[in-house]
């Protein structure tokens, strides 16, 4: 890695965050695949402590969140019970600010609750605000939320049934049905309906696929080693933020979000990446404080099941439900004497 000159490494970054594999890279820029690899990990590892350090106190109020699909050396069918954990099947997490179209928070885990619930912490500790929340319907969201917002959320779900869509063509394994049926479902607080919605970070997912080789369907560019796509979805992530104009904003989605006031350079991203690469990651950030009240079921209990108000400790009272329907009410102190 050492040995490239700036303009060079330049030219590798632009592979790698234009869907470029290492090897196709390697052809490209003349460049070495294994110093090809090294570079694309270095920056990689120094985008993620930079994304750590910049994306902080977000103002949000309305969230979209969905996790993409791929895999680490073997599929999951091929997994034996003595391989590592890290094989098969990864998802990729992803909050994406509506409207900035900045990607807030990301993680590369299994599709299970705990690392569910990681996301929804570090979507939480990331932004300011009470946002509303729309994700799919998959069952360890509503939990994840709850344990992350508490009633401090407006919560929706989009739940589509392929059962009785339209009739698929000969080549379908990657062709959803064409008129699939979509079910906006409220879970807490008063979201509004008509934005309670996936399309913006479903359509994410595609940029994913696009921009990070390793992530294409049908490739023999799959990843080997998760650290290594923890640094290829790292890299795309922050130069999505910081150095990709939108389309439809004509801004970069960082500063639309007020995260920058100019849009990075390819060098520019390189020298900071590089910079704090070597450098322990940032203080995490403030743990969340748990719910005020014992978590409910997946899906928030009614009132009269539970007593409209729980009284909490030095505090004003705090609703203990949130109905489906409805927001809830809550005391304030103070007021008229």
């Amino acid at each position: 890695m050492s040995v490239l000159s700036m303009a060079e490494r330049a030219k590798v970054a632009a592979c790698l965050v234009d869907g470029t594999s290492i090897r196709a890279t390697e052809r490209i820029t003349g460049a070495h695949r294994d110093t090809v690899m090294r570079f694309g990990l270095a920056i990689g590892e120094g985008c993620a402590n930079l994304h750590d350090r910049l994306v902080r106190d977000v103002p949000c109020h309305l969230l979209q969140c969905d996790e993409a699909w791929t895999f680490c050396h073997t599929k999951a069918k091929r997994v034996r019970p003595d391989d590592p954990a890290e094989w098969g099947d990864q998802y990729v997490y992803v909050g994406l600010d509506v409207p900035s179209r900045a990607i807030l928070s990301y993680l590369i885990g299994k599709r299970d609750a705990p690392h569910a619930l990681r996301f929804a912490r570090d979507l939480r500790a990331r932004t300011v605000g009470r946002p509303q929340i729309s994700t799919d319907g998959w069952g360890p969201y509503p939990e994840a939320i709850w344990q992350a917002y508490g009633y401090e959320v407006d919560f929706g779900q989009v739940v589509k049934d392929y059962r009785h869509g339209a009739s698929r063509g000969p080549d379908h394994r990657y062709e959803p049905p064409r008129e699939p049926f979509i079910t906006r479902t409220v879970v807490a607080g008063h979201p509004h309906a008509p934005d309670i919605s996936t399309s913006l970070v479903e359509r994410q997912n595609l940029q994913l696929r696009s921009c990070i080789k390793r992530m294409a369907r049908l490739t023999n560019a799959y990843s080997k080693k998760k650290r290594n796509l923890d640094a290829a979805v790292a890299l795309h992530v922050f130069w999505y933020n910081y150095g990709t104009i939108h389309g439809t904003l004509r801004t970069t989605p960082a500063m639309a979000a007020g995260l920058t006031r100019h849009v990075w350079s390819l060098e520019e991203m390189i020298a900071e990446a590089l910079a704090v690469a070597d450098k322990p990651p940032p203080v995490p950030m403030a743990p969340t404080p748990p719910p005020v009240a014992p978590p409910p079921p997946v899906r928030w209990q009614q009132p009269e099941q539970l007593g409209l108000f729980d009284r909490v400790a030095n505090g004003p009272a705090v609703s203990k439900t949130e109905p489906i329907t409805r927001g809830h009410l809550r005391l304030i102190r103070g007021g008229l004497s």
